[in-house]
């Protein structure tokens, strides 16, 4: 008998109607509402493991091209100062600045994703764990309210 009692849930035959209205009251007063609609957390922290993967990939991208661009520098100079095939030299070279202006690009790019990575976070993020924090304290409160000791119950 004690072993059916631990599987079952201490909130089942309670009605937890009131509460939701009173929070969905809650989360409208507070403008905040729109953050825990169905499945908007999960698709924010989508958006932002995206974002995180690019930035992941971008600055991986970055030092393997720094070395390849160091790696090139290194043959150009050692090219001008044997003065031999201009030809090989100024393709050496134009391979250099394709290095150089790609580290710019993905300079850019991280710098970017960094801002949309942190855009996310305070516009959506924050908003939503605020208002899953007021979700549970209302919650307690009105089990509180309404004589529930949730302590007791699993402990």
């Amino acid at each position: 008998m004690a072993k059916s009692k631990l599987l079952q849930s201490p909130f089942q035959a309670v009605n937890l109607q009131p509460v939701k209205a009173h929070q969905r009251q809650i989360f409208k007063v507070l403008g905040i509402a729109h953050s825990l609609s169905s499945g908007a957390h999960s698709v924010m922290l989508e958006k932002l493991y995206a974002e995180d993967q690019r930035l992941y990939k971008d600055i991986k991208d970055e030092g393997v091209t720094k070395l390849e661009h160091e790696k090139k520098s290194l043959l150009l100079q050692k090219q001008e100062d044997e003065d031999r095939d201009w030809t090989k030299t100024e393709k050496t070279r134009s391979s250099v600045e394709s290095f150089q202006s790609d580290i710019v690009c993905l300079k850019e790019s991280i710098s970017r994703l960094c801002s949309s990575i942190s855009k996310l976070i305070d516009e959506a993020l924050h908003p939503q764990l605020i208002a899953v924090t007021s979700g549970v304290h209302v919650t307690l409160e009105y089990e509180v309210c309404m004589g529930f000791n949730i302590g007791e119950e699993f402990g």
